[in-house]
């Protein structure tokens, strides 16, 4: 029986920092290969690959790094925290509930885990993966919005497609967090980024000040010198 999105020992070594490589199991491939829900299966390995980076960054166990993905797995359906926990962890919220444990006190265990470091790194390269995998999508996007800006049926909607060029075109900030990527952009994209930014800042400071009108700068051109 085939499984969708099966891990390989040689693929999950590739992907592993050199140091985790010797916790690798064929047990353990095993194991999550062997999740048996079909829907949630799927993502879990996949995400598990995407993010074996965390392990370059503290002393955590394979078994707590595949935990912490399945909880960032859940809330990225839609979960709460809760929730997620106890999809994550069925036989210790079992436990607690029957040591009399009540929902607010699992909720403050589900507090410290979320909190953790390597939760919070989990979290962080899932962000980063699916911001990854959808920026065709994003570009798609962008110029959709520069063509409203520009030739849009009324000012408002020119003016609210300048506004949210400007907002998601601003440099990302410095996050501790972040995968050790560095991701190169050619002189080409970098000016057109450029260009596309000072448009959308110059066309709404002018129709703002009341120096212009929106249908006077419709057939602008963006010039990069």
């Amino acid at each position: 029986m085939s499984v969708e999105n099966e891990i390989t020992m040689d693929e999950l070594l590739a992907v592993t920092p050199k140091k985790s490589r010797a916790l690798i199991t064929q047990e353990f491939i095993d194991n999550l290969n062997g999740l048996s829900d079909p829907e949630t299966a799927p993502m879990i390995r996949s995400k598990f690959m995407d993010c074996t980076s965390v392990l370059e960054e503290g002393k955590y166990k394979l078994e707590d790094y595949r935990k912490a993905v399945e909880y960032a797995v859940f809330k990225s359906m839609g979960m709460s925290n809760y929730d997620a926990y106890c999809h994550a962890f069925p036989d210790r919220v079992a436990r607690l509930q029957a040591a009399g444990k009540t929902h607010k006190d699992i909720s403050s265990y589900v507090f410290a885990y979320n909190s953790g470091a390597l939760v919070q790194a989990v979290l962080e390269r899932n962000k980063l993966s699916d911001y990854i995998k959808w920026g065709d999508a994003r570009d798609i996007a962008m110029r959709k919005l520069l063509d409203i800006a520009m030739y849009g049926k009324s000012e408002k909607n020119q003016r609210d497609a300048c506004d949210s060029i400007l907002k998601y075109t601003q440099p990302p900030e410095d996050n501790k967090n972040s995968l050790q990527i560095n991701i190169q952009k050619n002189t080409f994209v970098n000016d057109i980024e450029a260009s596309l930014n000072a448009f959308a800042r110059a066309q709404k400071e002018a129709v703002d000040a009341g120096r212009v009108s929106l249908s006077d700068c419709i057939e602008a051109k963006i010039v990069n010198e």
